[in-house]
């Protein structure tokens, strides 16, 4: 069974997916050393450039932000995960998320785009309905291909998020009744 078909089976969930592991400790290394690196450069005596005296300790500040977030994502996977359910899913990053109901969505599918200094990248993109008119928008959203254990990539993450969809689509209205409110 493949990892997009045991994902499936847990439908309606909510099922979430986070950021692999690894990744996570890749995050933490890389700002644990780059802090390391330049509470060097500020304590050696040499100086390098002119400029040094403000840009080690805003070295500084800036890895150990970044060893902060790997920390805060190592402790709590769900501040960097896809979420899916039955109404829709949310992309949730450390300061903001995103929530997109199965309706205002189609189209979930792999596109080429040229992404400036990185040449040609492939991910997942979606259109946005427009609640009144019902038209695509004409700019597309993407969703990242991070997660999953082991990391769902492009057309797998198009695959389960289309399947998902048409399953939630397929299941029938909740019509739940509207008490006035008694002043």
């Amino acid at each position: 069974m493949s990892q997009v078909d045991a994902i499936l089976a847990r439908f309606p969930g909510p099922v979430m997916l986070s950021i692999p592991t690894g990744r996570r400790l890749l995050g933490l290394l890389i700002g644990i050393c780059g802090t390391a690196l330049f509470i060097w450069f500020w304590m050696s005596q040499h100086r390098y450039r002119s400029y040094d005296w403000i840009m080690e300790p805003v070295g500084i500040v800036f890895f150990a932000g970044l060893t902060i977030r790997a920390l805060i994502l190592l402790l709590l996977p769900r501040y960097a995960s896809l979420t899916l359910d039955a109404e829709g899913f949310t992309i949730t990053h450390v300061f903001h998320h995103y929530r997109w109901s199965w309706r205002e969505v189609n189209d979930f599918s792999v596109e080429t785009r040229h992404v400036w200094r990185y040449g040609l990248h492939r991910r997942v993109e979606y259109a946005v309905l427009d609640s009144v008119t019902g038209r695509r928008s004409a700019k597309k959203r993407m969703v990242p291909d991070l997660y999953g254990e082991p990391r769902l990539h492009g057309d797998e993450l198009a695959r389960l998020l289309n399947a998902w969809r048409e399953r939630a689509l397929a299941l029938p209205e909740t019509s739940v009744p509207i008490v006035a409110r008694a002043d």
